[in-house]
């Protein structure tokens, strides 16, 4: 029989941590114990307590040597990471909407889309949203400053924002609420995080 990884988050709320730069140490802290936890990239860093890390690029993983620290599930949808630094593959297509397909998501241009992928596949709910900002806040695009080098891309956030929203329009089942400080998303309900878990 094939293990589910993933069990531990089924059917909990969850919070899906993205690395705006609104993002704040306390807002974080705060959902330890509260929900399963979703870590995007270097999130991990706040949260190393987290259920599950999630990053989508290879080059991200070799930076950051596998995230070996990490107790949690490491999960990508890049083949040849999964392999070099032993994480949980998923694979992932370019369609609209969010996949509902067991272990398979849909790209959504961005990481934070996929993640939010991984909770509706795990049936999480309510799943509330962190650090999906949107926008920048001066220079800065995430709470740590820029990726480095070849990490550090430029896409326009309408890009990642018209994912989301055909999202939100294809799939109004998911109890899905944005708790971020300040954000360019409104697809999703806003609600004030310490309101939502």
């Amino acid at each position: 029989m094939r293990r589910n990884r993933f069990a531990k988050i089924e059917r909990r709320p969850c919070v899906v941590v993205a690395s705006g730069p609104s993002l704040t140490a306390d807002d974080v802290n705060y959902c330890r114990g509260r929900a399963a936890v979703i870590v995007v990239n270097d999130n991990y860093k706040l949260a190393p307590w987290a259920d599950v890390l999630y990053a989508a690029d290879g080059d991200w993983w070799d930076l950051h040597e596998g995230a070996r620290a990490f107790d949690g599930l490491r999960v990508t949808q890049d083949a040849g990471a999964a392999r070099r630094w032993r994480l949980h593959f998923v694979e992932s297509i370019d369609r609209p909407g969010f996949s509902l397909e067991r272990g398979v998501i849909h790209r959504g241009d961005n990481s934070g889309f996929q993640a939010l992928n991984l909770a509706i596949l795990a049936s999480c709910s309510p799943i509330v949203l962190l650090g999906f900002d949107m926008k920048m806040s001066g220079s800065r695009r995430h709470w740590f400053g820029d990726h480095p080098g070849a990490l550090n891309k430029s896409s326009p956030y309408s890009i990642f924002a018209s994912a989301f929203n055909e999202a939100a329009q294809r799939h109004p089942e998911f109890e899905i609420y944005n708790a971020t400080r300040e954000t360019a998303l409104e697809c999703f309900p806003r609600v004030a995080l310490r309101d939502a878990i």
